[in-house]
């Protein structure tokens, strides 16, 4: 604080936080009291008070940190993951992305443990979960009320906002996304145990049968300047060039010689009063510590005309950084294909490998992790997603994180089939549990139940309808658990004697063509 200027005498005092507290001395006063308290401070990003000491660590009537429910989930969260600061990382982008904002909770004081049970809150809710997970998991903890710049209702102002501040990590903004740094608008009011705190109070001295009580209480606040620089320099590039139907897919690559928690957001183009495309994936909370990846995903109208070429800009906003344009084309006469991936398991312990194929795909995640044709994945401490992508085809996998796996499946079975011949698969289960327990294989009309030793298989059959039938999904389930494998089959179409020698004919052409294009190369 730089200077402060009051209409009555005034004094200071700290209460047990260590808050500092401003009190008027007003003598005498009169039926209706105004005062006015004017105050300039200057504020940096990054600077946010170190937390320590037991009092910290306490639970209290909102920060439930010794439930089973909120421990457990916290544990589970972060399961896997050694040092400190990587578990808070997954703590706070896990509240970030799993915590819907909700208007209707503004005036309510809701516990952490209502807080996971509706996964929806203003900034105290989101902010008295992470207390409360931080505090599970032994880190000293405290709610940061104060006041932050946004964007209400279409208007950008400050607003009353709180945050956390965990041990000696830094602040912890779960409901926008930021984390290992505090953009300087983050205003602090005061420290707090948890979500409930009193602004200003009224205390009073009289002879007489005398009350006073605060009427209200306004807040403005004037911004004179503000000067930060990007913390992520980053570029957005679709994947393909154009596409005539399907998806689209805004590859985001961002670069921070800093570890941090960001919010990226990208907003599609308009046509009349609606969207163009429909959104499947369009924001997240991403950790940015070096370079990594993130992946928008856009589906296109189908009903749009075929004899006009559609150009759509994307704008993507990074919150530690800014805003990037990129153009997407709809061209009906690009070329488009479909995707299929093959994905090895549904169901992992964190840090086991994931093994995705997808012959000339791409790949990705919403983890960070990409690449072409194959790709191998370290699995995180929570469940993730893994798409494969071309020319406007996409396919995607679920893989779910588990504590433990009751059971370890092996499949055996050919990758490619004739149309209208049989596949025998070959399905073989594990019992991993030092009890029998029975496991339930589905694949369309197939279902059958068998009591699991030490090891049970069971033996299907695919037989594929059409060519586009190439899809194998299996699920298998056991005692509170549920997995799946996902296989893609190439289908062969048979072709007759004719249609053979047409092909041969076409390539030998396709053949001379390009030998002769090498030579004016």
């Amino acid at each position: 604080m730089e200077s402060l200027t009051a209409n009555y005498p005034y004094s200071y005092g700290y209460d047990s936080a260590g808050n500092k507290i401003l009190t008027l001395d007003i003598k005498n006063p009169e039926r209706v009291v105004k005062y006015k308290i004017e105050m300039q401070v200057s504020t940096l990003r990054g600077n946010c008070e170190k937390v320590s000491g037991d009092e910290w660590l306490k639970p209290t009537e909102l920060a439930l940190s010794t439930d089973p429910a909120i421990k457990d989930k916290a544990e589970m969260i972060t399961l896997g993951i050694k040092d400190d600061t990587s578990k808070i990382f997954e703590l706070a982008k896990w509240v970030s992305e799993n915590i819907k904002y909700d208007l209707r909770y503004e005036d309510v004081y809701s516990d952490a443990k209502t807080v996971l049970l509706n996964k929806a809150g203003t900034c105290d809710e989101f902010s008295v979960l992470l207390l409360s997970f931080a505090r599970a998991l032994g880190y000293p903890s405290a709610i940061m009320s104060g006041y932050a710049y946004g964007t209400t209702d279409s208007k950008a102002d400050f607003q009353p906002h709180s945050w956390v501040a965990i041990g000696d990590s830094g602040c912890w903004d779960p409901t926008w996304g930021e984390g290992g740094f505090m953009d300087a608008t983050h205003i602090v009011y005061g420290k707090y145990p948890d979500t409930t705190w009193v602004d200003v109070a009224v205390s009073y001295k009289t002879s007489n049968n005398v009350s006073a009580e605060m009427s209200k209480m306004e807040v403005k606040i004037q911004m004179y300047s503000r000067k930060e620089s990007p913390l992520v320099s980053f570029s957005a590039t679709p994947l393909a060039l154009s596409i005539s139907k399907g998806y689209e897919v805004i590859k985001i690559n961002l670069v921070s010689d800093k570890c941090i928690l960001t919010k990226v957001k990208s907003v599609g183009c308009t046509m009349g009063d609606k969207p163009l495309f429909s959104d499947v994936l369009t924001s997240g909370t991403v950790k940015v510590c070096g370079a990594t990846n993130f992946f928008t995903i856009f589906k296109a109208p189908e009903d749009l005309r075929s004899d006009i070429i559609y150009k759509c800009p994307i704008v993507t906003s990074v919150a530690a950084a800014g805003l990037n344009t990129t153009e997407v084309v709809i061209d009906p006469s690009s070329e488009y294909s479909d995707a299929a991936i093959n994905v090895d398991a549904s169901s992992v312990y964190p840090g086991e490998e994931v093994h995705a194929k997808a012959k000339s795909q791409f790949i990705f995640t919403n983890i960070g992790y990409s690449g072409f044709d194959e790709l191998t994945i370290p699995a995180p401490s929570s469940s993730f997603t893994i798409w494969s992508y071309k020319n406007g085809g996409l396919s995607s996998v679920d893989v779910n994180v588990v504590k433990y796996k009751p059971i370890e499946v092996e499949v055996n079975m050919n990758d490619s089939v004739k149309l209208g011949s049989e596949l025998p698969i070959s399905i073989c289960i594990t019992n991993k549990l030092s009890k029998e327990q029975e496991v339930r294989v589905e694949f369309r009309n197939f279902t059958e139940t068998k009591t699991l030793k030490d090891k049970a298989c069971f033996d299907l059959t695919f037989k594929p309808e059409s060519k586009d039938d190439r899809i194998v999904n299996i699920k298998i389930f056991s005692d509170g658990y549920t997995t799946t494998v996902v296989k893609n089959v190439q289908i062969i179409e048979e072709k007759n004697f004719l249609e053979e020698i047409i092909e041969a004919i076409s390539n030998f052409f396709s053949g001379i063509a390009e030998a002769i294009a090498k030579l004016f190369r």
